[in-house]
């Protein structure tokens, strides 16, 4: 959605990209994946600066379509589905979001029709979602590549949001990270409804608003039902008014 970042800039650098012709890149704030008007209104944009970035390491055409021309009075929307996914972590605490998500990337894809899709593993439910939605598309899964969380130094994603804290801020939401690891550290040896719990704590005695402090299965995002099955952990949490995501895998 614009006002890009390393995180961003990464997914145009890999040996994928080998194997195109052309490279896309897509910069589009979709409103209907916005839950509340001033969060949509107060989304950082830059488009001028994002062309320069996008230009500098090689991609080959930005699509950067106005509302209108991405949805055109005549578009019909289409009536995905996904599921238990709608519903748990994100969909829980954004109702329609992922409705949202599944109308611009279905629309992106018939426009592109690309050979690789390349995402962020931050928004690690999305791009379940996303998995789904080419399922239902009838779209060949293998096209879809999730490349990992981009950090800044302090362990903190890298997030077009993050340019909305404060220095002091930003600092203090390096929390997130630190306690993602401690979680981490004690998976193999603490239960993991206890760790969720205390996980959950020290971030709100730092301050933050937790909206979810979540260990799930990594393939489905469904509750545990015990430390041997691989985990997950996700986050959401308000900082400054700001609301960051971010998930770190607990198991190999």
């Amino acid at each position: 959605m614009g006002a890009l970042h390393e995180g961003h800039l990464s997914l145009f650098q890999q040996p994928n990209h080998a194997k195109a012709d052309v490279v896309f890149a897509s910069i589009f704030v979709n409103p209907k994946q916005f839950n509340q008007i001033e969060d949509l209104e107060k989304y950082p944009r830059n488009l001028s600066a994002d062309e320069q970035l996008l230009s500098g390491i090689g991609v080959d055409y930005l699509f950067a379509p106005t509302v209108e021309e991405m949805y055109p009075p005549d578009y019909q929307e289409p009536g995905f589905s996904f599921g238990y996914l709608e519903e748990i972590l994100e969909g829980a605490f954004r109702p329609g979001h992922f409705k949202g998500v599944g109308v611009v990337v279905s629309r992106l894809l018939e426009l592109i029709q690309p050979n690789f899709l390349c995402m962020g593993e931050k928004d690690l439910q999305q791009c379940k979602v996303v998995a789904s939605l080419l399922q239902q598309m009838e779209v060949p899964s293998e096209i879809l590549v999730v490349l990992p969380t981009v950090r800044e130094e302090s362990g903190l994603a890298m997030s077009s949001r993050n340019m909305r804290l404060s220095n002091s801020g930003k600092e203090k939401a390096s929390e997130i990270f630190k306690t993602m690891i401690w979680v981490k550290e004690n998976f193999s040896t603490t239960d993991w409804e206890t760790l969720a719990i205390q996980g959950k704590e020290r971030l709100e005695l730092e301050g933050f608003q937790v909206e979810y402090f979540e260990i799930r299965h990594w393939n489905s995002l469904l509750p545990l039902q015990n430390n041997s099955q691989k985990g997950v952990l996700l986050v959401a949490a308000y900082l400054e008014g700001i609301r960051l995501i971010d998930n770190l895998a607990l198991s190999n």
